[in-house]
């Protein structure tokens, strides 16, 4: 069986920003070796995550975002018994069947998974004739693994909804694939992590010191003009820097790892890759999806949901509000932690999870922030990590050298311009 055999991380300023680097990267164990030891079976579970944070207190949005998620993700482990992938009890096991019935009647196969497949009347069958309000039956779900979305289906993640329109509780189910605790895991952790970063505005603070290029920065002290938080920098910088909204947010990748099994959320660019051999070649490719303009659905959705304030800008993709007070915030990315005066343009919180069981094939996972993923692919990236694990290097030791490698390819590229870049390498056996 395939399991974690070592996990080391790096970050780097670059040269952007100075030495302001807003990455923050964490890695954790959910258990000490004394709740190991009390509970026979139990395998350790890892947390790894990458945060990008950008804007006018990003580095602090990133941090407490990232202390947040691990604090949850750990808390939650636990209460599942130390285990990550709760198994149903054996009177839904007796509804199990095969494929998955969408309300329009219609038929598809999901994947394999260890809840096994079933449809979502033989479920609901379950629920009706166990619960007798939509609030037990809701609890029921969430005791079993499985999740209640809200009415509006508009999940664009690799989840997707089904409703089985004869169930008197009008509930709403995940597909088999997805339905297990990692996910519930992971949506609360990120959750969490959004409520931390927008706690970031309720008291900032009254002065910093932030750059207005790669080698100055300038004092800013906080003003409240029309109730508005704005950062305003001293005289003495005020021809080369102008005032500053306090706009803030963070990227956010993170994987949870327990034995064979990887579970991964993601919102913004910050990515990961899982890294294989195939007959003795290197393999890699992206297992997060990137929110931003580029990306079709995420596109759509601004169009569709929020046109009269918001656009993506055709050059770079970007989020771009054109209306009401807050015209002229551009953001990089759809989906991201805090963003407290964004998320009525379209940038939301809820991260793309994916759940998957990880093969004898599988070396490795990057995570990475955009600084690395701006200047190498995914091949590229496990290349070089590959070339120090299979040289009998630890993945601490990999992880320092993709990100010094980006960040010298970056610095030789004709702008000279190094972007915060941050890595984690996770190495399977």
């Amino acid at each position: 069986m395939v399991g974690l055999a070592d996990i080391g991380s790096f970050t780097d300023a670059g040269n952007r920003y100075g030495d302001l680097n807003q990455d923050y990267v964490v890695v954790e164990k959910a258990f000490s070796k004394d709740e190991l030891s009390d509970k026979e079976g139990v395998k350790q579970c890892y947390v790894a995550a990458v945060l990008d944070g950008h804007g006018m207190l990003g580095e602090m949005v990133a941090e407490k975002a990232g202390h947040a998620l691990v604090e949850d993700t750990c808390a939650r482990a636990k209460k599942n018994g130390c285990n990550l992938l709760m198994q149903p009890p054996d009177k839904l096991k007796g509804a199990l069947a095969v494929g998955v019935e969408h309300s329009a009647g219609q038929q598809q196969q999901c994947p394999a998974s260890l809840l096994g497949q079933c449809t979502a009347a033989s479920v609901c069958d379950v629920l009706c004739k166990s619960s007798s309000s939509y609030l037990q039956a809701n609890r029921q779900l969430q005791e079993w693994g499985l999740w209640s979305t809200s009415s509006n289906n508009s999940c664009t993640s690799p989840l997707w909804a089904l409703q089985h329109s004869s169930c008197k509780h009008n509930l709403q189910l995940l597909c088999p694939h997805c339905c297990c605790a990692c996910w519930v895991l992971l949506q609360s952790a990120f959750e969490q992590a959004h409520q931390a970063s927008l706690a970031v505005y309720d008291d900032p603070p009254s002065c910093i010191s932030y750059p207005y290029d790669s080698l100055n920065k300038a004092r800013y002290t906080l003003y409240r003009p029309n109730g508005l938080p704005v950062y305003r920098p001293d005289a003495s910088c005020s021809r080369v820097c102008g005032d500053r909204l306090l706009e803030c947010g963070t990227t956010c990748t993170m994987a949870v790892v327990q034995g064979d099994r990887l579970c991964i959320a993601n919102v913004g660019d910050s990515a990961a890759a899982l890294v294989s051999l195939s007959d003795g070649d290197v393999e890699a490719h992206f297992i997060t999806t990137d929110h931003n303009g580029r990306n079709k659905n995420e596109a759509e959705r601004i169009t569709q949901n929020h046109s009269t304030s918001a656009r993506i800008s055709d050059d770079r993709g970007y989020l771009s509000v054109f209306a009401g007070m807050w015209a002229g915030l551009e953001l990089s990315v759809t989906r991201a932690l805090g963003h407290k005066h964004l998320e009525a343009h379209g940038v939301l919180c809820e991260p793309a999870v994916r759940s998957l069981s990880l093969q004898s094939e599988d070396t490795c996972l990057i995570i990475a922030s955009d600084g690395v993923w701006d200047v190498m692919d995914a091949r590229e990236a496990a290349n070089r990590v590959m070339d120090v694990i299979s040289g009998g290097g630890t993945a601490e030791e990999a992880a320092r050298q993709l990100v010094r490698d980006t960040v010298m390819l970056a610095e030789c590229s004709p702008d000279g311009d190094a972007d915060n870049t941050s890595a984690v390498v996770l190495v399977f056996e």
